[in-house]
């Protein structure tokens, strides 16, 4: 992905974009670093850590840290009444699809272990976790207000060009000073696996590559300078209500009564939200 947008980038004029913005550049990258490498691999942590239902959770708070946060370094106040309900409505119609009946949210590191963890050790693992997760949302938000402030007059190829191309670049460094300790035969399964997915187990990575680290950011770029910064993460946020059209379709499966409920909240609080920008225009 972080290719595809150099190449884009370049091929748009983005050098001349960039000329004479060697502070922007290096704030964009440090965002990266903040954003990506740390705030990604932390949430990736976290829900090793906790378990898939205590991450939506927190997740969940999310917009509201990007509502303090624009107001305090986008100097971002216009939050109408409208808006803070819809905002809400939003968030809590996720919550209902996102947190299905069948995660446990236990927690644990999706091992599959039979073995029964000690109360001292589950706790210190919940707290960690939390800690984790806790750090992992303010490194994404904070990532999504420099980028904000700083890529003004880019577009959004210049930006996911510098952002993706210097975490690749930071996330393969990091890969290799954890592989150095690496046995030769786990090397050699992990390549077995590999070879094990065959064509169009690729072909599916390569489109979700396409669709969730192409597309999706550059989407989100869009609506990042063109939306107050909480209102553009509530809307990021929304995902798991596409999950339910494309789960029928995909694979049959029919929502329950609260998820489809949840998705109707959602809706309603993303046409306040909405509606509030408009008023606001």
């Amino acid at each position: 992905a972080g290719a595809v947008f150099c190449a884009l980038s370049l091929s748009t004029g983005g050098r001349h974009r960039f000329a004479g913005r060697a502070t922007d550049l290096a704030y964009l990258v440090l965002s990266a670093f903040v954003g990506i490498t740390l705030g990604d691999t932390a949430w990736l942590h976290s829900l090793q850590l906790l378990g898939a239902r205590r991450v939506v959770l927190l997740d969940s708070l999310k917009p509201f840290v990007a509502w303090i946060l624009g107001a305090l370094f986008l100097k971002q106040r216009s939050m109408t009444a409208r808006g803070g309900v819809g905002l809400a409505l939003t968030v809590a119609g996720v919550l209902l699809v996102a947190l299905k009946d069948d995660d446990s949210g236990s927690g644990g590191s999706g091992g599959g272990g039979s073995e029964v963890e000690k109360p001292q050790a589950s706790a210190r693992r919940l707290r960690r976790g939390y800690v984790v997760a806790v750090l992992s949302m303010l490194m994404d938000t904070c990532g999504s207000v420099i980028t904000r402030q700083h890529g003004v007059g880019l577009t959004p190829f210049d930006i996911n060009a510098v952002r993706f191309g210097s975490a690749s670049m930071s996330l393969a460094f990091w890969q290799l000073c954890a592989a150095r300790g690496t046995q030769s035969g786990s090397a050699a399964a992990g390549g077995d696996t590999r070879r094990a997915m065959g064509v169009s187990g690729w072909i599916k990575v390569l489109l979700g590559i396409v669709f969730c680290t192409c597309l999706a950011p550059t989407l989100n770029n869009l609506s990042l300078f063109r939306l107050p910064l909480a209102t553009a993460v509530t809307l990021g946020a929304t995902g798991p209500l596409f999950a339910l059209p494309i789960t029928y379709f995909v694979r049959g499966e029919r929502s329950s009564p609260r998820a489809i409920g949840g998705a109707a909240v959602a809706v309603a609080g993303v046409a306040l939200l909405a509606n509030s920008a408009q008023s606001r225009a």
